[in-house]
């Protein structure tokens, strides 16, 4: 059932003040009509179903890694992720005269140790818990491409080198209760890292292959491709933390002769960044009273990264059926209330900041193309602490847009009468039954900022991506139509 409520033409603006539409003019030079034509608007309320859907996997497209494993204390989901990581190498990396290292005593040469470091300054839940890791590095018979797709449910096992030459499980916590807080204090300017001592071995074989190969060691891919793959760092133990490291490093320490008398130490320096492939793997343990739509679970989840999203079945048909075929849709508002968290806790997580709105379907091509919300097909909504609600405050582009779409590719005509108009209606939506259904995708938004003359400062959205950070939000609405979009109509009357 919708809700109805006629205004005279004298009341548009403050129609469109109350609904807070957009860029909506549909109010202005009512006045100079002719007396024998009125224009009445009003305002309709149509409920819309909602449910929780599995997110399958999306693109691994970041240049964060996790690790660990986490408890969500509101839902009861555990999230546990794993990573995989190449190294980037400089053009034409070079070291010091392979006559200047310091040998071993057979006079070989010879790394004093290879240490990989996780470094992180961001966490969720209990920085004191300790967790269990197992290295291993990868294969060269299958190494991570860059003009290759990578999802968030990737299989590690497929790129693990079957005879590992490093292999290595090793406890650790968020915070080194071995040293002092003066060292792992990140208000004192530190930056945290986990610390994996790979041995000297491990140093010796990438020292080694750079004097014996150096064609290896000319960039990232060549040395990627022959002497190391990258590493898998798989969360074997533990719940309670989850890291976020923005880059790990690899480090070969030595030894040369840098005078006749003086030996100085070094190292090489090696880091897992954007210029190379990052890949995390994220396993989600969901509750099923997460999926549930009866009438006792009046709301739907979000919950990244990849794990749920809300599916929107919105009532077009409804709108621009029947005795609204020739109405003006001047303003479609939905707002999208949140739940607030029952039991708040250091390990209570954040709402998403930003949702999309995107047609059923359409979500992994949005994402590879990197494209941006366009306001018509597609819209951005930004969390509102004031409200406490996520609003995408006019999306009645998209209703033209889809009663077009479908008319067209119904092969309706204007010489079609009103029987034949809805017998290829029909027969279109039977074929495509999701065309009134939407995905809410959590998602960072990207902007640049841009000053004028005059101190005024300009945010211009440049990017969308998926929402890697851990969060979750509870929202009203269900299949039973708790949730309602507004609609204001305009309409000519002789």
């Amino acid at each position: 059932m919708n809700i109805r409520i006629p205004f005279i033409a004298g009341t548009i603006a403050l129609i469109f003040g109350l609904t807070a539409c957009d860029d909506d003019l549909a109010g202005i030079g009512s006045s100079l009509m002719p007396e024998q034509d009125s224009l009445s608007t009003f305002y309709l309320a149509y409920p819309i179903t909602t449910r929780t859907v599995k997110t399958d996997h999306v693109v691994a497209r970041t240049s964060s890694c996790y690790l660990g494993s986490l408890l969500d204390p509101e839902t009861r989901a555990v999230t546990t992720s794993s990573f995989m990581a190449q190294f980037h190498l400089q053009e034409d990396y070079t070291l010091p005269k392979e006559e200047l290292l310091i040998k071993d005593e057979t006079g070989n040469i010879c790394a004093d140790s290879c240490v990989l470091r996780i470094f992180h300054d961001k966490f969720y839940g209990d920085s004191l818990t300790t967790m269990r890791l197992t290295i291993r590095d990868l294969s060269m018979d299958n190494v991570m491409e860059e003009n290759q797709t990578y999802y968030t449910d990737i299989d590690p096992t497929q790129y693990v080198n079957p005879t590992p030459m490093v292999e290595k499980t090793m406890t650790y916590s968020v915070v080194d209760c071995n040293l002092p807080s003066s060292s792992t204090s990140l208000s004192s300017g530190n930056y945290r890292s986990i610390p994996i001592h790979l041995g000297k071995d491990y140093g010796t074989y990438i020292l080694k292959n750079f004097y014996e190969h150096p064609e290896y060691f000319k960039n990232s891919y060549t040395f990627s491709h022959n002497v190391c793959p990258g590493f898998y760092v798989e969360h074997t133990g533990g719940i309670g933390s989850l890291v976020n490291s923005d880059v790990s490093v690899l480090d070969v320490y030595f030894r040369y002769q840098s005078n006749d008398t003086t030996v100085t130490n070094a190292w090489m320096r090696l880091g897992a960044t954007q210029e190379v492939i990052q890949n995390t793997r994220y396993d989600h343990e969901l509750p099923a009273e997460m999926l549930l739509t009866d009438a006792d679970h009046p709301y739907t989840y979000i919950k990244s990264p990849a794990a749920l999203h809300t599916e929107i079945d919105l009532p077009i048909n409804d709108m621009i059926a029947g005795e609204h075929k020739n109405d003006t849709i001047n303003c479609v508002r939905l707002t999208l209330r949140r739940y607030n968290v029952e039991h708040q806790s250091t390990a209570t997580l954040t709402p998403p900041n930003s949702l999309v709105l995107l047609r059923k379907g359409t979500a992994e091509e949005f994402f590879n193309e990197n494209k941006l919300p366009d306001n018509e097909t597609s819209y951005l909504a930004t969390y509102s602490n004031q409200s406490n609600a996520y609003t995408f405050s006019n999306i009645a582009p998209l209703v033209a847009y889809l009663r077009k779409q479908r008319d067209n590719e119904a092969g309706v005509t204007a010489e079609d009468d009103d029987a034949t108009r809805e017998a290829k209606r029909a027969a279109w939506e039977a074929e495509h039954p999701d065309w009134q259904t939407f995905e809410l995708r959590p998602v960072q938004a990207v902007y640049s900022e841009s000053t004028n003359y005059y101190g005024q400062t300009t945010k211009t959205l440049i990017g969308i991506r998926n929402d890697y950070n851990l969060t979750s939000v509870k929202l009203e609405g269900s299949p039973n139509g708790e949730v309602k979009v507004n609609v204001i109509y305009s309409r000519f009357a002789k």
